[in-house]
């Protein structure tokens, strides 16, 4: 059999997901078969923790492996450098083609609400994705919005 050189790689994150609401855990009455097919092939990693319990900061964690002190990444309004090393661009490096679907809250902003709601350029602040389809921290779930990745138009 030929070896896989790079296999695809799919990481999902969620925020403030519980344990127990995770299919295929005993007592949980979620039914996603797609992710617990997922799990079974995969690496499931179901006893993580976050030292940062706040999204910015988190997500600054899980993209270079350095403490929010490092990265300066404390707070939400606070914007990962762009000289950071993330995952990322690790995964460029190695030969992948990265695409970062979701909330993103890596670029900082003022302390208004929805202040970082902004488009992310091409460029090397994307952290190396070669694509973003991000949703950028609005509140209003029922009329959220993104940025088309190319010119940055507002997609409702």
């Amino acid at each position: 059999m030929p070896e896989i050189r790079n296999p695809n790689i799919v990481f999902i994150l969620s925020d403030q997901h519980r344990h127990c609401t995770l299919p295929g855990v005993d007592g949980c009455e979620v039914a996603a078969p797609n992710l617990e097919a997922m799990a079974r092939n995969g690496v499931s990693l179901r006893h993580c923790y976050s030292n940062a319990p706040v999204c910015g900061p988190a997500r600054g964690m899980l993209m270079t492996g350095h403490w929010p002190s490092e990265t300066g990444m404390c707070g939400n309004d606070f914007e990962l450098p762009a000289t950071s090393h993330s995952l990322g661009f690790r995964m460029r490096d190695a030969g992948y083609h990265t695409l970062y679907v979701g909330k993103w809250h890596l670029h900082g902003g003022d302390k208004e609400p929805d202040s970082n709601c902004r488009w992310v350029p091409p460029g090397v602040g994307r952290h190396g994705f070669d694509r973003l389809l991000i949703w950028n921290c609005t509140n209003d779930h029922w009329a959220s919005y993104y940025f088309a990745e190319n010119d940055g138009t507002r997609c409702e």
